[in-house]
């Protein structure tokens, strides 16, 4: 049995209202060979439960967890970049009060980081309320079936924009700009996470074909 200090993993979860462009943000990341994981991670149910119902979204939580310790241990990979955080559920829980999750999920994070030296990190991006709105109704032309969660309503939007607006992140970063800056704003972001928060973020290197992502 191998009973030495795990390896140290760091997982940025990348976070923000719906229509903030997390999915592009993390697929950013995979041009340097970081592994992304999706928010789509829970099986179907027949009970015909609301998946922002507060069962569900428990049960979001304990699943989210339960996936990065097993890719951790079966993958030894040293960084992650995750769409969505566990906290994602303080916000959207629809009947119950999501704010209950927030000590748990505190105390879940650190308890991972503690016992299997995961270190966590949530990053929120923040857009302007008319272009956040203006992206989701183009989105949803495309993805009709997110209305089930609400997103074809404006006030709903507002809503949850607000809650995001004041929870206390590792990092916040605008991301209302266009498409030709996406780069070197993403750039920026992770000099930020190293100068502001001393957040340990690897250094990323594309060389023709060559790939490396290490923990600096």
């Amino acid at each position: 049995m191998d009973l030495s200090a795990p390896k140290k993993t760091i997982v940025l979860c990348i976070e923000g209202c719906h229509g903030t462009g997390k999915t592009s943000i993390c697929d950013w990341f995979t041009k340097f060979g970081v592994e992304k994981l999706d928010e789509g991670f829970m099986k179907d149910y027949p009970l015909n439960i609301h998946p922002q119902s507060f069962v569900m979204e428990h049960q979001w939580i304990s699943n989210w967890f339960s996936r990065i310790m097993s890719k951790v241990s079966y993958e030894k990979k040293n960084f992650y970049v995750i769409d969505r955080s566990p906290y994602t559920s303080v916000f959207y829980t629809k009947k119950g009060d999501g704010q209950i999750f927030k000590p748990l999920i505190d105390k879940l994070i650190e308890d991972v980081k503690e016992r299997a030296n995961i270190h966590i990190y949530t990053l929120c991006l923040i857009v302007e309320k008319d272009i956040l709105w203006e992206r989701i109704t183009e989105r949803l032309k495309i993805e009709p079936s997110r209305k089930k969660y609400g997103e074809d309503s404006k006030e709903w939007m507002e809503k949850i924009w607000e809650k995001y607006q004041d929870f206390e992140w590792d990092l916040t970063f605008p991301n209302s700009k266009s498409k030709s800056k996406f780069d070197n704003s993403l750039a920026l972001m992770l000099d930020m996470l190293k100068d502001e928060k001393n957040v340990e973020v690897p250094t990323l290197k594309l060389r023709k074909n060559d790939l490396e992502v290490k923990v600096v």
